[in-house]
């Protein structure tokens, strides 16, 4: 997240949990001050594998989803995310390569500074 904001690039945390369950991470993780926007199973009517939350999303952002990367670490993110229209990379941290690559994944890494690949 440190070489994503250097590069100066929007981010957005699309989440299937609630609001309350964020609240409660974030109080001992301090993580959502890393993103721009944030994006709750309660901002949404339909979940994931629908692409409603990442739409959302990129509707507040005023991001284009061709230029859009969406990073998922599930099969129903992944499967929302290229609905959405975007490029997915999976990451294996709940799910492994095969699950992922078959639920659409454009790429796959197994750890997040893998993911430093995608800045340059």
């Amino acid at each position: 997240m440190r070489a994503v904001k250097e590069a100066k690039l929007q981010t957005a945390l699309v989440t299937s949990s609630t609001s309350q369950t964020v609240r409660k991470v974030d109080a001992v993780l301090h993580f959502t001050q890393l993103f721009d926007l944030v994006i709750t199973a309660d901002d949404t009517v339909t979940h994931k594998p629908n692409p409603e939350p990442y739409l959302l999303a990129l509707e507040r952002t005023k991001a284009d989803e061709e230029r859009t990367i969406v990073i998922e670490d599930s099969t129903y993110g992944v499967v929302a995310g290229k609905a959405a229209g975007c490029f997915v990379c999976g990451l294996t941290t709940s799910f492994d390569a095969s699950s992922l690559q078959s639920a659409g994944a454009d790429r796959v890494v197994d750890h997040y500074r893998d993911l430093q690949l995608f800045l340059q």
